[in-house]
Formats: structure tokens, C-alpha cells, sequence
């Protein structure tokens, strides 16, 4: 059984309450943090969440006009983002997330109809166990594995795109079920 970990998020603007003391051009933009472990069940193809515990949660707010107008204006999102990044670090996000998060807290916003319903960003710091119950994956598989999970791309700027799928054989329809020797990983190479 081998254990990864990566983090992942989403940001949406949800039907829920605003808080009251907000004012009427003013975007609450919540930054929820979460640390989550399960189980990824190779054979089945899902992850299984076994445990969701609350870490951190921090509102920002933002005057929504301004805001909406990052797009036309560099200066405005330097400094929206250079908030969020400070915001992010207080609560423990690692610096390596915060491009990704803040671009999604970008597209979200300028998605957002409304500053009368609240912008949430979830994260999930991911922990989980692959499963293995039909072999094993080797490092450099389990990392394609979870770089899926990451949704990452993998390949040089300006490669082309493709889509492809891997099967594994059976033991019936000729595949291995025992390594070809002691400490022998299979090997995924991308070309």
C-alpha cells in the first residue's frame, strides 16, 4: 500500500447567506481549508473520503466593482493577488499552490453575478492510500496517478496534445501477477 499526498481546490460563488456586516458592493471571498484522507481503490477507479477535518477558514473582502475590472487593469490584480497570497499563507497553504488557487479565485470572480452571494474557495490538503490489491504501482506510476488526480500536464511546452489509455493486463489475458524479480517496479515512460 503505498500513501501520496497533493492539494486541490475549487472556487464558487454558492447560494448561501452573506454575513451581515458586509456592505452592499463588498464580495466575501471565503478561503476554507480542510485536511482530507481516503483510499483510491485502483480496481474500482474512485476515491473513497474516510476522514474531512476543518483546519482554517478566513474570510477576505473586496469592493466587487474593482474587483470585476482585474481583467482591464494589472495593477488591480497584482494587488488582489498579492492579497489572497498573504491570506493563503496564513493559513497554511504551501507557496507552491497559491498561482493556481489565486487564478481559479480570478476566473470564479469574474464568472460572479452578484456581490450578494459569497465566493468559497475550498482546499483540500489530500492525503490517501493507493490500494493495491491486484499489485503494485511503481513510483513513477503512482505519481501519474496522482498527477491525474492534479489534473497536471505532463509534457514540454508547445507538445502536442493527446489523449490515451492504459490497460494493465489480467493474468488470464497474459499479463504478470508476480514482479519478474525481487525489487522489480514496472515502468510508465512518456514520449
Amino acid at each position: 500500500m503505498a500513501t501520496r499526498c497533493y492539494f486541490n481546490h475549487w472556487a464558487v460563488q454558492r447560494r448561501t447567506r452573506k454575513p451581515e456586516a458586509a456592505g452592499d458592493d463588498k464580495l466575501v471571498i471565503r478561503l476554507i481549508l480542510e485536511r482530507v484522507s481516503g483510499s483510491l481503490v485502483r480496481s474500482a477507479g474512485e476515491f473513497i473520503v474516510e476522514t474531512s477535518t476543518p483546519l482554517a477558514e478566513k474570510e477576505i473582502w473586496v469592493d466587487f466593482c474593482r474587483i470585476k475590472q482585474f481583467s482591464s487593469d494589472a495593477s488591480i490584480e497584482s494587488e488582489y493577488a498579492e492579497m489572497m497570497a498573504e491570506s493563503l499563507s496564513s493559513i497554511g497553504v504551501p507557496e507552491a499552490e497559491h498561482a493556481a488557487i489565486i487564478e481559479s479565485v480570478f476566473v470564479a470572480v469574474d464568472a460572479a453575478v452578484s456581490s450578494k452571494l459569497p465566493l468559497d474557495v475550498g482546499l483540500w490538503d489530500v492525503t490517501y492510500r493507493l490500494q493495491l490489491n491486484d499489485g503494485f504501482l511503481s513510483s513513477q506510476s503512482a505519481a501519474a496517478v496522482s498527477w491525474y488526480l492534479r489534473r497536471v500536464v505532463i509534457g514540454k511546452p508547445g507538445t502536442p496534445i493527446f489523449e490515451a489509455i492504459v490497460y494493465v493486463l489480467k493474468k488470464g489475458e497474459g499479463g504478470r501477477h508476480s514482479p519478474l524479480f525481487a525489487g522489480y517496479r514496472p515502468q510508465f515512460y512518456l514520449m
